[in-house]
């Protein structure tokens, strides 16, 4: 099961991984377009902010090959997602100034590791 990225982060931490509604239930595939954007900034945050595991390093793969495949997005929609995830990630850590991303990191960061670490393998 995949979970949608675009929650709040205050929703993700007060409701089980297992509770949150799966991805395919989502009848919108640029729904799909958003929530791989979403997945890729926070694997951004991930990185800017050392939490980057290999457990985050395997989980990301897994999602976004789901969510392409799932959402019929083309490599040219899995560029434009992987360009704006990225930028998104930039600015935002670019907006923290100096020490102002210890608390990003501490609240994004440590979610979106988590989240990304938590999808799981399809064997």
């Amino acid at each position: 099961m995949i979970y949608i990225l675009h929650l709040s982060y205050s929703e993700i931490r007060c409701v089980p991984l297992q509770t949150i509604p799966s991805i395919v239930d989502i009848p919108d595939d640029h729904d799909k377009f958003d929530t791989l954007v979403q997945a890729i900034y926070d694997l951004e945050v991930t990185r800017y902010c050392g939490l980057a595991t290999p457990a985050v390093g395997q989980g990301f793969p897994r999602l976004a090959k789901e969510l392409i495949n799932n959402g019929r997005l083309s490599e040219t929609d899995t560029d434009r997602a992987r360009a704006q995830g990225w930028q998104n990630a930039h600015a935002e850590w670019q907006n923290r100034a100096l020490g102002g991303f210890h608390a990003w990191c501490a609240n994004e960061g440590h979610t979106a590791a988590y989240i990304l670490a938590s999808v799981p393998r399809r064997d």
